[in-house]
């Protein structure tokens, strides 16, 4: 996934792995927010890959506030959140997971646009 050129709704899905990969960090773990399209396709041609073609994949069909999986969202929120008990940033970063929850409730959730790269190494 990449983190522009989306809507609004799939911006969500961008923000929540950014608070994710955060998170993470906070807790030891690598975990990198989402590069741009122009950054993905710079990786590509950097790559001894060759004969490659890219390809953007997007769905926007579902209801982007859709009930079951706002409530998925909000029970990752929850457990992401859960998982600061050891982490010195806590109020921060739940304080951020509050702000997506109300953002996935007023906003919607899609699936960010990905760029499928075909190629032959």
């Amino acid at each position: 996934m990449y983190r522009d050129r989306q809507t609004e709704s799939q911006v969500t899905h961008v923000l929540l792995h950014h608070w994710w990969a955060a998170v993470d960090t906070a807790l030891g773990i690598a975990h990198r927010e989402t590069y741009t399209r122009r950054q993905l396709l710079q990786l590509l041609r950097g790559s001894d890959m060759r004969g490659w073609e890219a390809f953007d994949i997007s769905c926007l069909d579902a209801n982007p506030r859709d009930s079951e999986t706002v409530g998925q969202l909000e029970t990752a929120i929850d457990q992401y959140i859960g998982k600061l008990v050891i982490s010195t940033s806590r109020d921060v970063l739940q304080a951020r997971g509050e702000s997506l929850r109300r953002r996935v409730q007023e906003t919607g959730f899609h699936p960010a646009t990905i760029l499928l790269a075909v190629a032959i190494k």
